[in-house]
């Protein structure tokens, strides 16, 4: 089990947004936490990743318990995290942002630093006309493509990732979903937080269904798919895989 978490819980002040939150990643797996807005994704997701410290709970890495580890210490254990609105270094160039993702891995005149370049520019050839462009100035979709390949530059082996395709043309969600098939092959475990439960579903090997901060429903992607009540709750009625 690379990622398993157990009841997880998180407050901000009085008001608990996770309340006994568990699930689990395999290596090599992508799982997806699909949910509406304010059921708690982003605030699991950053508490996994070290940006919110749990009321209560565990979560381990790899056999280790990370719960209270800082967020640069997960990153050096191969934890990153990609977060929703993407936050790229806006007055910062497109080089100069990948250089970042691989601040605590990689001197940049390191070949082990031109390696992740590489892969990572390899897997979105945009960014490598961009390179020296303004990040603010991207596009929705480059400035996407550019947090994830930041978050590549670490070389983590899980990815945290949250919503994705979060105000892109559909075009670019199905570039950008694409790529993750890419990265899956190169060893990287995803946990995907998705708004778009059928985009989610189509790629993930497991899912898990959170409401009000709590999972109600887990399974098989496949599964969830053909679930009527998760069809008309999350997928806007009978949609064909």
């Amino acid at each position: 089990m690379l990622l398993e978490v157990q009841e997880l819980c998180v407050h901000y002040g009085e008001i608990e947004a996770v309340r006994g939150v568990s699930l689990s990643a395999d290596a090599g797996e992508i799982v997806t936490v699909i949910g509406a807005n304010g059921a708690g994704k982003t605030t699991s997701l950053s508490a996994m990743s070290g940006l919110l410290r749990p009321s209560t709970g565990r979560i381990a890495y790899d056999g280790q318990d990370i719960t209270r580890l800082p967020p640069h210490k997960r990153v050096e254990l191969g934890v990153a995290h990609v977060p929703e609105g993407r936050h790229v270094f806006a007055a910062m160039t497109v080089a100069e942002n990948l250089e970042m993702g691989a601040f605590l891995r990689h001197h940049r005149r390191s070949p082990e630093y031109k390696k992740s370049l590489d892969g990572v520019l390899e897997l979105f050839p945009v960014l490598a006309d961009r390179a020296s462009q303004v990040a603010g100035t991207l596009s929705g979709g480059e400035q996407q493509m550019l947090a994830i390949g930041r978050a590549l530059m670490a070389e983590p082996r899980l990815l945290l990732i949250d919503e994705p395709s979060l105000g892109l043309a559909p075009l670019i969600v199905k570039q950008i979903f694409e790529a993750f098939g890419e990265i899956r092959a190169r060893g990287v475990t995803f946990l995907l937080v998705e708004q778009n439960a059928h985009q989610a579903l189509k790629i993930a090997d497991r899912a898990y269904v959170l409401e009000t901060g709590e999972i109600v429903r887990e399974g098989t992607s496949e599964s969830l798919l053909g679930d009527e009540s998760i069809t008309r709750a999350y997928l806007g009625g009978n949609v064909a895989v």
